[in-house]
C-alpha cells in the first residue's frame, strides 16, 4: 500500500559510487564511469534538502560539494582497499573467480560481477553501510534509505530515484522493491533451486531490486543482522549472488520484517 505525503519523510539518504573499471570491460556490462558521476550529481542536487551520507574516493569528493551543504552531508572515504578489507571479501573473491561459478550461466562469464574485482564486495556492502548510518544517525533522522549513486541514470529504474516516488513510499518497516523473476537456472549467480530452499518455497517467482531500500533504524538493524548471518552461511556453502539475492531470501523468510512494493514487470 502506498501512502502519499506532501513532504519527504524524515530520512538520511546513503549512497556510493566507486570506479571499478566497468567502463573498460567489453560486452553488455560495459558502462562508462561518467554515468555514475552524473547520476550521483543529479541525486545530490535532487535531494539537496535531505541529509546524505556519501561513500566516495577523495578524487570524487569535489563532486559532492558542488551541490551539497556541509551541515547536511557526510563523506565517507571509500576506495578499493576499503572493499578489500570487508570481512567477506576473500570468500566472495574465491567463488567469483572459480570456473564452476562462472559456468552456471553463459551471461555470467562476461558479467561485471565476474570480471570486476570489488564489484560484488561493493553491492554486498550496501546494507552494512546503511546500518552504519542508522547506528550513528549523525543528522537525527527517523528513517534511513539506500539509493544507488547511478540510479538517476539507470535506463530501466531511473524513475525510482525521483522525489515523488520516494515520497509515496510508506517507509516504516524495511521497505524493498520487488519484480517478477521466473527465468534462468540461477539468480545473479546463485543457484535457483538452492535459493528456493533458502527462501522456503518451491519456486522463487519474484526478487528484490537493490537500487533503493530502507526503513526505520530498528528495522535496518534487524535486517542487517539477519543479512550478515545469511551471507556467512551462503558463502560457507559455496553460494554467491548479489545483495538482491540475499534480500530476496530474507523477504521470503521474514515477511513480517519487510514491506514490499511490487513494481510492474521486470523493469
Amino acid at each position: 500500500m502506498i501512502v502519499w505525503r506532501r513532504r519527504l519523510p524524515s530520512m538520511t539518504l546513503v549512497t556510493a559510487i566507486l570506479d571499478l573499471g566497468r567502463g573498460e570491460i567489453a560486452g553488455w556490462g560495459r558502462r562508462p564511469y561518467a554515468l555514475y558521476t552524473t547520476g550521483l550529481a543529479q541525486l545530490l542536487s535532487r535531494y539537496r534538502d535531505v541529509p546524505v551520507i556519501v561513500h566516495v574516493t577523495a578524487e570524487d569528493e569535489p563532486l559532492v560539494w558542488r551541490t551539497r551543504r556541509r551541515d547536511n552531508t557526510r563523506v565517507v572515504p571509500t576506495t578499493r582497499a576499503t572493499l578489500g578489507a570487508l570481512p567477506w571479501y576473500g570468500r566472495v573473491d574465491a567463488i567469483r573467480t572459480s570456473p564452476s561459478w562462472a559456468d552456471r550461466a553463459e551471461w555470467l562469464r562476461e558479467s561485471p560481477q565476474r570480471l570486476l574485482d570489488g564489484y560484488l564486495a561493493l553491492v554486498l556492502a550496501k546494507l552494512r553501510w546503511l546500518c552504519d548510518a542508522a547506528t550513528a544517525n549523525p543528522f537525527g533522522t527517523e528513517r534511513f534509505v539506500w539509493m544507488d549513486g547511478g540510479l538517476p541514470r539507470n535506463p530501466s529504474y531511473a524513475h525510482l530515484s525521483r522525489r515523488g516516488f520516494v515520497r509515496g513510499l510508506d517507509i516504516e518497516r524495511f521497505r524493498v522493491l520487488t519484480v517478477p523473476y521466473t527465468t534462468n537456472e540461477e539468480i545473479h549467480g546463485f543457484d535457483r533451486r538452492a535459493c528456493a530452499q533458502y527462501c522456503g518455497t518451491e519456486f522463487v517467482s519474484w526478487i528484490v531490486r537493490g537500487g533503493l531500500f530502507g526503513g526505520r533504524a530498528g528495522a535496518v538493524a534487524d535486517v542487517s543482522e539477519l543479512y550478515d548471518a545469511l551471507l556467512d552461511d551462503t558463502l560457507a556453502h559455496g553460494h554467491l549472488g548479489t545483495e538482491e539475492t540475499l534480500l530476496t531470501i530474507l523477504a521470503h523468510r521474514h515477511p513480517t520484517l519487510f514491506q514490499r512494493h511490487c513494481l510492474e514487470g521486470n523493469r
